[in-house]
């Protein structure tokens, strides 16, 4: 590329003397010039459009930030890589052009050369301005580099907006820091805790001597969505998504769970059983459910104010939740871990067969400080649909909200 500027410079120099004799060689050089600044100007205008739409998308969050960005390289690339294909055709002509007038000029000079005195020169005509180079290619050879304004503006008129016009990132870090968050967000939801049954609505049966509390576990995990009621505020929010449930048992006392027959007619009931042979833990009674909570949140974050704007942030305090979920049950399996007469350990799962309801519904309620708190679920329902006893399902752990 660096040839084609000297070649440039040359034609300027050159046209000093073609201005005393022009010929058909120097119009082809000013018309080349002209074409070449005219590409030039044409190519800016038509990016500049460019560049301006996508603004324009951008003020009407039709696209977003990140979006903008990549198109704006893009455009970059495609107008670079024609502006450089369409200059180096011309620039080759100009090459030749410039060659071939100079040959001319030798000629002419060597007979001025015999002349005892050359007349004076007559000043030399105005020569259109030979375009600025692009600059060349990058690193990596894909092209020339851009750096236009979105608007036509002279430099010194406008000059803040032409800054930010010209400084996506700069837009990207302001709107960040003085905006808030959407109104409606996501959170990635984990739980863990004690798990167990109680007889009745009796809840002083949470730990009761049939089932070892410390080891009877639940876990819960899935994905909730939240949207502000109230558009400036985050104190009251609408919590609403999916997730799965494991409840666990440990019976204790070397005991398992048993469906037995109680009736011709096929109904059954879940009891607790001696196994017949001494068990190496305590057997895990696992119930797996989908279940779809719903919680009216208040929370109690502080909202900012910055330049004039509201920032709304919720999980940046107190946080307290009362709903409900719905959900149907998934699987049930039992696994009992003993050993045979030979001493050997094995595992035995029984799947499915215990009478349990496959409708779930319940009320839950977390109190706790941004993403942690504690947490409670107390099934409505029995646990077991045809027992005497009504035993409901009861969770107390923690919660985490990832935001």
């Amino acid at each position: 590329m660096y040839k084609y500027l000297l070649t440039l410079v040359g034609c300027l120099a050159i046209g000093v003397l073609t201005a005393q004799q022009p010929n058909e060689s120097s119009d082809k050089v000013k018309s080349l010039a002209d074409e070449i600044v005219k590409l030039t100007e044409n190519q800016k205008t038509a990016l500049m459009k460019d560049l301006q739409s996508i603004k324009q998308k951008l003020d009407s969050k039709q696209i977003n930030e990140e979006q903008a960005q990549r198109a704006i390289q893009e455009i970059n690339a495609t107008y670079a890589s024609k502006l450089q294909e369409a200059l180096l055709h011309k620039l080759d002509d100009l090459n030749g052009a410039i060659e071939e007038m100079t040959e001319i000029e030798i000629a002419d000079l060597e007979e001025m050369a015999e002349i005892p005195e050359a007349p004076e020169a007559p000043e030399a005509p105005e020569f259109p301005e030979a375009p600025e180079a692009p600059e060349p290619p990058d690193a990596e050879g894909k092209g020339f580099n851009f750096d236009f304004d979105f608007d036509d503006d002279d430099d010194d008129d406008d000059s803040d907006d032409n800054d930010k016009a010209r400084n996506i990132k700069n837009w990207k870090k302001k709107g960040r820091k003085n905006r808030g968050e959407d109104r409606t967000t996501s959170q990635f939801v984990f739980a863990v805790g004690l798990n167990n049954l109680v007889s009745n609505n009796d809840l002083s049966t949470f730990d009761n001597a049939d089932i070892k509390l410390a080891n009877s576990r639940f876990y819960e995990w899935g994905l909730s969505w939240k949207t502000r009621l109230i558009k400036t505020s985050p104190f009251l929010q609408f919590k609403y998504g999916v997730s799965v449930n494991y409840n666990n048992l440990r019976p204790t006392n070397n005991r398992y769970f048993v469906a037995q027959d109680v009736s011709t007619n096929g109904s059954s009931i879940t009891t607790l059983e001696n196994y017949s042979t001494q068990l190496v833990k305590n057997p895990y009674f696992r119930m797996i459910h989908w279940a779809v909570p719903m919680h009216l949140e208040f929370d109690f974050s502080k909202t900012k104010n910055k330049d004039g704007n509201i920032v709304v942030k919720s999980q940046k305090g107190l946080r307290v939740g009362a709903g409900g979920y719905v959900g149907l049950m998934s699987r049930t399996k039992q696994i009992l871990e003993s050993t045979n007469e030979q001493g050997q350990k094995f595992d035995q799962v029984i799947r499915g067969g215990y009478n349990t309801n496959d409708f779930v519904y319940g009320v839950s309620g977390y109190i706790g400080y941004k993403e942690m708190s504690l947490y409670a679920k107390y099934n409505l329902n029995p646990t077991f649909t045809s027992n005497p006893i009504d035993q409901q399902n009861v969770s107390v752990g923690l919660r985490f909200d990832f935001q």
